[in-house]
């Protein structure tokens, strides 16, 4: 890959799916990781669901720390069930995130950003939202949404930055 970013949001994606209660949850299918020109399905039926995407909210750069510059790239792990029982679709796809989440935290700060002079530092959960989306409602998406927005924070030199 070409950028640490890109390197960041691929291991993203390769901790979460190293948790065998999410994958079980969510078909491969259903996993939008947006390498496809029209990842998001307009048109679904009950097979598309549970849907698990990962995307950047947003970002921020961090005051230069010694030699070093920092950057805050911010993910929201968004999950439609499609179903609104709790116990039996919710309850379970929260807690296969719960260990995701920490799969995420864990791993992430292992991953080699050396080839850019540069360091996962710290990933940070932030907050979780529940409830219904106007946008996946109106993609035909009846039941619990849940969404976690994630921080992770790099260090590079500034040299690799020129």
């Amino acid at each position: 890959m070409a950028d640490p970013l890109s390197e960041v949001y691929a291991e993203f994606w390769d901790q979460l799916e190293t948790v065998s209660d999410l994958t079980d949850l969510v078909k491969a299918g259903n996993r939008l990781k947006f390498d496809k020109r029209n990842a998001i399905k307009m048109n679904l039926s009950t097979i598309d669901v549970p849907e698990l995407r990962v995307v950047v909210v947003g970002g921020e750069p961090k005051p230069r720390a010694s030699n070093l510059r920092g950057w805050t790239e911010t993910y929201e792990i968004g999950v439609v069930t499609g179903d609104q029982r709790l116990e039996d679709v919710f309850f379970p796809l929260r807690w296969a995130l719960i260990k995701a989440v920490h799969a995420v935290e864990t791993g992430l700060i292992l991953l080699d950003l050396s080839a850019y002079d540069g360091t996962v530092v710290s990933v940070n959960p932030q907050s979780v939202r529940d409830g219904v989306s106007a946008a996946d409602e109106a993609r035909g998406i009846d039941g619990w949404m849940t969404f976690w927005t994630v921080d992770v924070v790099m260090k590079f030199a500034p040299s690799s930055l020129e």
